[in-house]
């Protein structure tokens, strides 16, 4: 199943976000530099409008302080208002999301009186990072490096 297809039952939705997440975490984790590793925790409890059910949890950390994360990756299940897959990030300076959009999935609103994407700056299907009320970006290694010192400080120069 394509994750462009329209899912049925509340196991397929649930089961394709955790796709999603999964393979969202592990391109994570090739982008980040060799003195940062992830710590992945599982049962992280959701409830969402598909109903109860788990998701691991990423932790980003410096291999030299492995007890103290740079950032947290939290998700939290899928939206009721758009049916999109959301995570937080959560770093010590600050808190952001990141949303899945597919291009079946795009959501209008009404602006000046015309018909305009909810979100400005989707490509293609992916995750974005929501960078203000309506715009998003297509996370990239380079645009994840920019979304983890923005939560987190600057951290070192090889970012």
């Amino acid at each position: 199943m394509t994750t462009t297809e329209v899912l049925q039952t509340p196991q397929e939705k649930q089961q394709l976000y955790l796709e999603k997440i999964n393979q969202f975490f592990g391109q994570l984790k090739k982008w980040l530099p060799n003195s940062f590793q992830t710590i992945r925790t599982e049962n992280n409890p959701i409830e969402d409008k598909t109903g109860e059910y788990q998701t691991p949890i990423l932790s980003i950390v410096k291999k030299d302080k492995p007890d103290d994360a740079v950032a947290d990756l939290f998700p939290e299940g899928i939206s009721f208002l758009t049916d999109d897959a959301l995570i937080e990030i959560h770093g010590a300076w600050d808190e952001e999301e990141v949303i899945f959009m597919q291009s079946n999935n795009l959501r209008y609103t009404i602006r000046n009186g015309e018909k305009c994407p909810m979100y400005e700056g989707f490509v293609q299907e992916g995750w974005y990072w929501i960078t203000d009320i309506n715009k998003i970006r297509l996370i990239t290694k380079e645009v994840f490096i920019e979304l983890l010192n923005r939560v987190s400080g600057k951290l070192e120069k090889s970012l």
